[in-house]
């Protein structure tokens, strides 16, 4: 028999128990959702159509993040002028903080 692996997730409880609610329903364990999951992606090597679309997601939040970082640069064209030098840094500050993952100001 093969080695068997535990797998630990944390999530908040309310989702927990409306998750249990429907595998119990439908006569599924927790542990045979899983398995049919991870062997799924050993089948196929690709995320579920579900999981996708969050990938997605965040490569487009990365690239709106990128894209604001390159038209922060654009303004070195006007360096050497220490106001627009001190207002582009402070901009191109917030920009960063704005916009770095996970947090909205």
């Amino acid at each position: 028999m093969a080695a068997v692996a535990t797998l630990n997730v944390r999530l908040p409880e309310d989702l927990k128990e409306r998750g249990m609610q429907v595998l119990e329903r439908e006569g599924v364990s927790a542990s045979e959702l899983i398995r049919d999951l991870f062997r799924e992606l050993g089948e196929t090597q690709q995320l579920p159509d579900f999981a996708r679309v969050r990938a997605c997601d965040r490569g487009e939040a990365e690239a709106k993040r990128a894209a604001l970082r390159e038209f922060v640069c654009l303004g070195r064209s006007f360096e050497g002028n220490d106001a627009f030098d001190d207002t582009r840094n402070a901009y191109r500050e917030h920009l960063l903080r704005k916009h770095r993952p996970g947090v909205r100001v």
